[in-house]
């Protein structure tokens, strides 16, 4: 593209090895030391998933799968771990970027990442020579409700008697009291893909999971809520479908495969997931449209 555009892709990041988790459990608490009993928990749920997270590849295949369909140059950062997002900006600007597409792979909760991206520019970059767009939320994208829409379909999401449960990374509700529009966005979501899918309002709803170990409220219903209720109402069979998740990582490789379906087995319900985009085809298509609509393309 002219000018020369670069499309950095940011996610929240995942450690190469278990030996990196106590380092980067104290990065996501805020530099507060993880409990021993913390640290031995977070290592089980990795070891059951096979000891990594293949978040990192999967989110540098999106950069570079998205930036040639947009023909721009692909870099990829990562909020809490490495590749850093600093590293991924001295790329670009050492490339000759000269105008910069800051996309988020958590599409409810772009801010967060765009702060880095900016801290990057501000201090690699003193004399603004390469333009920072940013993209919003964009969680109800058609182009990215068609590919869940197509995920939760082919999970067998139209079956008779089945029930799509759609879910998202749960917060603090203190969060979302001080504004944040996280859950208003991720039920526009849910709404846009029902709709695409053609589901009725009662075979389908939201639950919020992987809440972390901080104190207070949280969002909910949570998942065992919620397979509470299927349960009582007669669901014999469910479709989740991660819709707060471009990827597979630990919070949909354990946290749905192995905790939920345990959960959902001992209440009778046979529980099957949408595969998540990852770094498909059909999601690269669809970021490279929102980055273009971004740039006024």
């Amino acid at each position: 593209m002219s000018p020369r555009t670069g499309l950095l892709v940011t996610a929240h990041g995942t450690v190469s090895s278990l030996e990196e988790l106590p380092a980067f459990l104290k990065v996501i608490r805020r530099g507060r030391p993880a409990p021993d009993e913390l640290v031995a928990e977070v290592t089980r749920r990795y070891r059951a998933i096979g000891g990594r997270s293949p978040l990192t590849e999967l989110t540098e295949g999106q950069a570079r799968g998205a930036a040639a369909k947009l023909g721009a140059l692909g870099y990829m950062g990562m909020r809490l771990w490495g590749p850093s997002v600093r590293d991924a900006v001295s790329r670009a600007l050492a490339d000759g970027v000269e105008r910069l597409v800051s996309l988020p792979a958590a599409p409810f909760s772009t801010g967060i990442y765009h702060e880095p991206v900016e801290k990057a520019l501000a201090e690699l970059d003193p004399e603004r020579r390469v333009a920072l767009v940013k993209v919003g939320p964009w969680g109800a994208h058609p182009a990215l409700v068609r590919v869940f829409a197509e995920r939760a379909r082919s999970a067998g999401a139209l079956e008779a008697g089945t029930h799509v449960l759609f879910t998202a990374h749960s917060l603090p509700t203190m969060v979302v009291e001080r504004g944040d529009p996280y859950p208003t966005l991720v039920r526009a979501a849910c709404e846009a893909v029902a709709a695409s899918l053609g589901l009725s309002g009662d075979s389908w709803s939201l639950a919020y999971q992987s809440q972390g170990a901080s104190e207070g409220p949280w969002l909910g219903p949570d998942l065992v809520a919620s397979f509470d209720r299927l349960a009582k109402e007669g669901a014999k069979r469910v479709v989740v479908a991660p819709i707060g998740f471009l990827s597979d990582h630990v919070e949909v490789l354990y946290d749905l495969d192995i905790e939920a379906l345990a959960w959902a087995n001992e209440r009778g319900i046979s529980l099957v997931r949408s595969r998540s985009p990852n770094d498909e085809d059909d999601l690269c298509a669809a970021m490279a449209e929102v980055a273009r609509e971004a740039l006024g393309a």
